[in-house]
């Protein structure tokens, strides 16, 4: 058994002979509303800040495995009830945003490259004074890269999301789309980019067919670098 599991890694590894990687991280800037559809009851946290981090390995001929995270605090937010009450709350909400995936990728060569894959997605909510609820699922990406000279790559990223909420009987799809650009500065990158993602659940419950409508938005700053294959 071990002189295959060798074999198999001396014949794998010309496949995979040029590895790299990368790692960034920095300040998040996000906002977060949702709203029922029916009922027209709803909340809009203020604005919240916090962090995020993205790390991945490259290994040639251009695959990519990628985890990320990213995590906010809003000191409360308004209400809306019946669509004709509003008010303020004061309690702290986390959100947050972790991913694992896999993907194929081309960097720009020698202006444009691509990134396409998916994986797993997990959405956290955790309320000061009620219990912590997610709602995790899948996945899958595409994204447009674009090197305007050797200071500069900007991307564009759409992706669509099939999750579950707690509540077994709730269906959430929904999509995302983000722009950023990288500045490369030597061996440290500087990015800036902002993302969007709309989130629609349908409750299965026949006495709740009301469906709830979630919207996120997230401002990043990143500082970090590349090295090996990929850069």
């Amino acid at each position: 058994m071990k002189k295959l599991f060798a074999l198999a890694f001396l014949f794998a590894s010309p496949a995979f002979a040029e590895v790299g990687g990368y790692v960034n991280g920095g300040l998040s800037i996000g906002s977060y509303q949702n709203e029922f559809s029916d009922s027209e009851e709803g909340i809009e946290l203020d604005t919240g800040t916090g962090f995020n981090i993205t790390g991945g390995l490259r290994f040639s001929p251009g695959f990519e495995a990628r985890l990320s995270y990213m995590q906010t605090n809003h000191d409360g937010g308004d209400f809306t009830d019946d669509g004709d009450f509003d008010g303020e709350f004061d309690e702290e909400v986390t959100l947050s945003d972790f991913r694992a995936g896999v993907f194929y990728f081309k960097a720009p060569n020698p202006r444009f490259g691509f990134r396409v894959g998916g994986g797993y997605v997990k959405l956290g909510y955790d309320y000061e004074d009620a219990d912590k609820f997610t709602a995790d699922g899948l996945f899958v990406e595409g994204s447009a890269l674009v090197n305007a000279g050797q200071l500069v790559t900007f991307d564009a990223t759409a992706a669509f999301l099939a999750i579950d909420h707690d509540d077994e009987d709730s269906e959430t799809g929904g999509f995302e789309f983000g722009v950023g650009a990288t500045f490369h500065t030597g061996p440290v990158d500087i990015g800036v980019g902002y993302r969007f993602v709309a989130l629609g659940t349908e409750f299965g419950d026949e006495t709740y067919d009301d469906e709830l409508g979630e919207v996120f938005g997230e401002f990043r700053v990143t500082i970090g670098g590349r090295w090996g294959y990929g850069r």
